[in-house]
């Protein structure tokens, strides 16, 4: 049987689409990602605000694997706030069925919309001492950070590499990326605490990646360590 090449693309357009008018709303965004190079299969990007909803893309495809019926999208293009929808393995009527998974795990993901009690937000503006701390030796980092409310942004210095800091801090819990390029890769410190006193302490999942394929598995793919981090004192 030969192979009708526009009609796969039509139809796999058409199932995205399902998709993306159900999902659809005012704080999720469903953008078509025409096909590129010789995999003709066009894509769905779905991208949420993050201050709208509790949720990762990491999040979201736990959330739709354990579901049922489970659906299994990839996670490779996972981020932060954003997954992207592959329909070559969509079956006639399949679609339908991602879109409702989809969007039940945005609606059990959203923040109320009623105000909320304020919490106190931590203030990590300056420069901190990190100390990652493997099986076998720890490596030291300096982190320079800047605070606007919630959201945190920086650099990174350390022996073996450097580059931009990213995240947010709340009353309970701290997250920060720590990103920096090597041999063509990303290599991500993912850190994960809590403020004490002068010190941050928690977690650190470990990873690299290809600029294409930042996903959850790949940049946690070296496990985890403990980190602390003590603000260091103004000069």
């Amino acid at each position: 049987e030969v192979r009708d090449a526009a009609a796969e693309e039509q139809r796999w357009s058409a199932d995205l689409e399902t998709i993306a008018e159900r999902v659809g709303q005012p704080d999720v965004t469903a953008e078509l990602v025409p096909p590129v190079g010789v995999v003709r299969v066009p894509r769905l990007r779905i991208r949420w605000d993050e201050a709208r909803f509790a949720l990762t893309g990491e999040d979201m495809w736990r959330w739709l694997l354990a579901g049922e019926p489970r659906v299994m999208i990839d996670d490779m293009s996972a981020t932060p706030d954003s997954i992207e929808i592959d329909p070559f393995g969509l079956q006639p009527g399949q679609a339908e069925h991602v879109a409702e998974a989809i969007a039940a795990v945005l609606e059990a993901a959203k923040h109320p919309s009623k105000p909320q009690p304020e919490r106190l937000i931590p203030e990590l503006a300056g420069t901190w001492n990190v100390a990652v701390r493997f099986l076998h030796g720890e490596r030291r980092h300096v982190l320079h950070l800047e605070q606007k409310g919630g959201a945190i942004t920086g650099r990174h210095e350390s022996e073996q590499f450097a580059g931009p800091v990213h995240g947010s801090a709340d009353a309970e819990r701290i997250a920060l990326t720590l990103l920096g390029r090597y041999e063509g890769s990303t290599i991500s410190y993912r850190l994960e605490g809590t403020l004490e006193g002068r010190r941050m302490v928690g977690q650190v999942v470990l990873g690299s990646a290809t600029d294409h394929r930042q996903g959850p598995i790949n940049l946690s793919q070296f496990g985890t360590a403990r980190f602390e981090a003590e603000r260091q004192a103004a000069r």
